[in-house]
């Protein structure tokens, strides 16, 4: 009778004790730095199934960059993000929207990063993040991602992002310009629409 009463209570224990590490309801502030749960296992340094993609090599302050967390084969069970300065260790930057079943974390601005709100089963995350105004300099994602409560893997990164230094007629960053050429487009349409009309 001992024997049950002790599997039981280490089975309560050991239970509760990785619902309190396992951060099921996402990371907490404290962790912004560092980006390492505290699962009682260490992280994997080996090859992850998880990968940090951008769709631009580069990022215009003011203008949404699309950021994603993906696996081909396993699920992504928790996760925090965020970008910084490539080398520094602050966050920067805000994310413009939350994904299903994500919540901000104040990672220095209270937008900065995101974490999940309950575990998930998922294999893509999509995110949009904004460049602050005045920022320079490479940047890239960081992401912590958990496959289980004792594996998973710290601060992935994603490809850097070169700020894109505008010039004149730089259609990549220049929104005026390219409202021009469309309206210029238009303009054009409607010359020869009317034309065909008179002939």
């Amino acid at each position: 009778m001992q024997n049950i009463a002790f599997v039981f209570v280490t089975f309560i224990s050991v239970t509760i004790f990785n619902e309190c590490l396992g951060y099921p309801r996402g990371a907490p502030s404290g962790q912004c730095e560092q980006m390492t749960p505290s699962h009682g296992s260490p992280p994997q340094t080996g090859a992850s199934p998880y990968e940090i993609k951008v769709t631009k090599t580069y990022y215009v302050p003011g203008e949404n960059v699309s950021v994603s967390i993906e696996s081909s084969s396993d699920n992504i069970k928790g996760y925090l993000i965020q970008a910084r300065k490539v080398g520094e260790n602050s966050t920067i930057g805000t994310f413009a929207a939350l994904p299903a079943n994500g919540q901000y974390v104040n990672c220095g601005n209270s937008q900065g990063a995101i974490t999940h709100s309950t575990r998930l089963a998922v294999k893509t995350i999509n995110f949009d993040w904004v460049p602050p105004s005045g920022l320079s300099g490479n940047v890239s994602f960081y992401a912590t991602v958990v496959k289980d409560v004792s594996t998973f893997w710290v601060k992935l990164q994603s490809q850097e992002l070169y700020k894109l230094e505008c010039t004149s007629g730089d259609p990549r960053c220049d929104s005026g310009a390219q409202l021009n050429h469309s309206i210029l487009i238009l303009l054009l349409v409607g010359v020869l629409v009317f034309w065909q009309n008179m002939v």
